[in-house]
């Protein structure tokens, strides 16, 4: 068994090793191998966060029966996988466009502006790191407030 530290630390840890072997490598094992290792770490960070939600019976996620509260609520219509790993997307689109923009052969072929490319993928980058934040603000308020 992993010491504790070293378990709360796992996924980050897959982040920055799976981002600078998908930024840094020219090989397409590599890159393959960096992005398989951020998402890896994406999925480890939304099973954990699942898990320590407060309101964990309230979203439905211990289990498939439709809990009270839920009853009123309209129906998704996208997988909720996705939705869990759409800042996860974001996030690594903008560091991607960023990457492109840094690769002198690939930069001359796209056709956006350089500048436009740029704030684009800062835009994106933003959006990622501020939709993980109000998740976990509002998946941990209900634990505050119902003490």
């Amino acid at each position: 068994m992993l010491p504790r530290p070293l378990y709360e630390a796992l996924p980050y840890c897959y982040f920055i090793v799976g981002s600078i072997l998908w930024l840094s490598s020219s090989s397409g094992i590599e890159i393959l191998a960096g992005a398989l290792l951020y998402f890896a770490g994406a999925q480890q960070w939304v099973l954990r966060s699942n898990y320590s939600r407060s309101d964990r019976i309230k979203a439905n996620l211990l289990n498939s029966h439709p809990q009270p509260s839920d009853q009123g609520r309209p129906q998704e219509w996208y997988p909720r996988w996705l939705y869990e790993m759409l800042p996860f997307l974001y996030i690594a689109l903008g560091y991607q466009l960023a990457n492109l923009l840094h690769n002198p052969t690939l930069a001359n072929t796209l056709i956006l502006e350089t500048s436009f490319a740029a704030a684009a993928s800062l835009c994106l980058i933003i959006a990622g790191f501020l939709a993980l934040a109000l998740r976990g603000q509002h998946r941990f308020q209900h634990a505050a407030s119902s003490k």
